[in-house]
């Protein structure tokens, strides 16, 4: 299936407004509506959790980044090693998403538009989506945006596209230290497409466990799903609440920050737990229609594609890629 571009000749042509990266993501958290959930993902999931900038030798060690390497080469060492610090490398990820991509942006997108991509890494997701649609779908000169929480990751995207390579595939717009559920310095309807390559889960939403690790506290979620005691079923359901507000504060942001006619995506998304306890847990399939309407989203009526994501060795295969169109 592919997504039609009837809307895209209408469009609003026009080049993203400037703006300013914040000082600090933490405290424009911590000033917004959204603070409580945002800390408490931070408070179950944060930085320490993850290693924003690394390369795998020879024997699997993980190794500090380094900066004796020019940009193009740190680019060709990150695509080799595991993608964005775990499953296969880059290739294989671009191999599964190449079809999503093509598809669905492909007939939508022109060359020159804009896209920003919520908690972008490294910026390898943008690398590849330019990539496809250039060599799947002729558009050229797309302007990339994007923030990461982690302020070492920002600046690994920079890099990678200040490097020919990406220059070769896109146009390097600004990238940021933030928080995915407060944007509040990207200007309103401002990028063609607004999508997340994924929404990391809040572990231990209801902050049951404090202190113990995310693996136990997966365990502890997945528990609750199985179990037949009636408390904890409602635990499991309250739990499932809060990761469903968690993901609508990243896609209202999305859908505030894309122009009227624009796409919204969020690529990669595991159901919920109590549907599929072997993944860390997510929304279901049929919780986006619904959710349009709950968190009003200015997302046009009738236009929702859910398709599933190919496995690829070792990437999940009961993920499934989402798009929506915000009203033009």
């Amino acid at each position: 299936s592919s997504f039609s571009s009837s809307s895209s000749s209408s469009r609003r042509r026009s080049a993203v407004p400037p703006y300013e990266c914040p000082s600090c993501p933490a405290a424009a958290a911590a000033a917004s509506a959204s603070a409580s959930a945002s800390e408490t993902k931070k408070s179950q999931q944060g930085p320490s959790d993850f290693v924003p900038y690394v390369f795998v030798d020879g024997d699997g060690d993980v190794e500090e980044g380094r900066d004796d390497l020019d940009d193009d080469t740190l680019l060709r060492t990150i695509q080799s090693a595991p993608y964005d610090g775990w499953g296969p490398p880059y290739r294989l990820g671009k191999d599964r998403m190449t079809q999503w991509k093509s598809n669905m942006y492909g007939p939508y997108l022109r060359s020159g538009d804009a896209i920003y991509e919520s908690a972008c890494g490294r910026g390898l997701n943008l690398l590849m989506t330019a990539e496809i649609l250039r060599d799947r779908c002729g558009i050229t000169d797309l302007a990339v945006h994007g923030n990461d929480y982690l302020r070492g990751s920002v600046e690994v995207a920079e890099r990678i596209w200040r490097s020919d390579t990406a220059r070769a595939a896109g146009v390097k717009g600004r990238f940021c230290a933030a928080d995915s559920a407060d944007l509040r310095h990207v200007p309103n309807d401002a990028f063609d497409l607004a999508y997340t390559g994924y929404v990391a889960p809040v572990f231990d939403p209801l902050n049951l466990l404090p202190g113990r690790d995310n693996a136990r506290k997966l365990e502890n979620s997945v528990r609750l799903c199985r179990s037949t005691d009636p408390t904890d079923r409602y635990l499991a359901e309250l739990e499932q609440r809060r990761q469903e507000e968690w993901y609508a504060l990243w896609v209202s942001e999305l859908f505030r920050i894309a122009k009227p006619g624009g796409l919204v995506a969020v690529e990669m998304t595991p159901e919920s737990l109590r549907r599929s306890g072997g993944d860390l847990g997510g929304v279901d399939k049929g919780w986006w229609e619904e959710a349009a309407v709950r968190y009003g989203w200015d997302a046009e009526p009738g236009v929702l594609f859910v398709e599933d994501a190919p496995g690829v060795g070792e990437w999940p295969s009961d993920r499934y890629n989402v798009l929506m169109r915000k009203r033009g």
